[in-house]
């Protein structure tokens, strides 16, 4: 008898994807998604959405899809990897996607409930941080980097609204990433927010890129007389471009 579960043993680990084969999987070549089972193969229907080299998109070897409420990251370049799947909530909708390799992290712009937040994902589609308030990411040209680890950009501050489609107020902040890059971070990862230039009643800022030769921030200070004039259809407002230098790390 103990011969015979030594065998069956063995057996069980000489062939560990008899245990765990799902009833259904996916598979990509970079550009499509198939569902697979043991039926067969059936194409997902998915929209492609290229992801461009923008600031925070260090390689341009992954395409993004949205469908099945979900978000499909594809790697181009290695077509063996799996897709990363990473479930939306229902309402939930992704603005734009990019992969930063360094860090192994994989970047989410999502609004849900009108809030727009970025979300922080590894590899294998797991959250590992979510800020509310960052602002523009549609086109993926928003984020500043100053170092491998921070960048600036535009926030949204939460419960404040103004003007005739009930904006929240914009003002500049700097994200921190905390962990080791390309590592498991199970164990350690955080993000640290700082802001850099806090909007007003009648003040409102926009982020627009960074100077690492003088490791400042540029931004766009935006004001108005008073509350009441962002009000107006088209608000008249002074319009002033500043430099703050970048905060200290940590």
């Amino acid at each position: 008898m103990k011969k015979l579960l030594a065998l069956l043993l063995v057996v069980f680990l000489a062939f560990p994807a008899l245990a765990v084969t799902p009833d259904v999987w996916y598979s990509t070549d970079g550009r499509s998604v198939w569902r697979e089972s043991k039926e067969g193969r059936q194409k997902v229907d998915l929209n492609p959405m290229f992801v461009e080299g923008a600031d925070y998109s260090l390689d341009d070897g992954f395409h993004w899809f949205e469908a099945e409420s979900s978000v499909w990251v594809c790697d181009t370049k290695d077509q063996k990897r799996m897709p990363i799947r990473i479930p939306l909530r229902e309402g939930e909708r992704c603005l734009y996607a990019a992969v930063n390799r360094r860090w192994a992290i994989v970047f989410l712009s999502l609004v849900y409930n009108n809030d727009e937040t970025l979300a922080l994902f590894d590899m294998k589609g797991k959250k590992l941080a979510e800020t509310p308030g960052v602002m523009g990411l549609r086109n993926g040209d928003s984020l500043f980097w100053l170092d491998g680890g921070r960048f600036l950009f535009t926030s949204s501050v939460h419960g404040t609204k103004r003007g005739l489609e009930e904006n929240n107020w914009h003002g500049a902040a700097v994200l921190e990433l905390f962990g080791e890059p390309g590592g498991d971070y199970s164990k350690y990862f955080e993000i640290l927010v700082t802001p850099v230039a806090e909007p007003t009643a009648t003040v409102d800022y926009e982020a627009g890129s960074v100077d690492t030769d003088t490791n400042e921030c540029c931004i766009t200070k935006y004001t108005v007389p008073t509350p009441e004039d962002w009000l107006q259809q088209e608000p008249v407002y002074e319009m002033q471009d500043i430099r703050v230098p970048f905060p200290a790390a940590g």
